[in-house]
């Protein structure tokens, strides 16, 4: 997982997380993974504010 605000400047909070052996429903398929990427993305979204 990484930061790719400067590939994407119209959003510099922007996400990116490469997965791997999962198909088009990651919280279906690896639900752990998902919650973690989730909540990891709420806490920042929330320290920021």
């Amino acid at each position: 997982m990484g930061t790719v605000g400067a590939r994407f400047p119209h959003y510099p909070r922007a996400t990116f997380a490469a997965v791997d052996v999962t198909g088009h429903n990651l919280q279906i398929d690896q639900p752990e993974l998902f919650n973690a990427l989730m909540w990891n993305r709420l806490d920042r979204v929330t320290a920021e504010s």
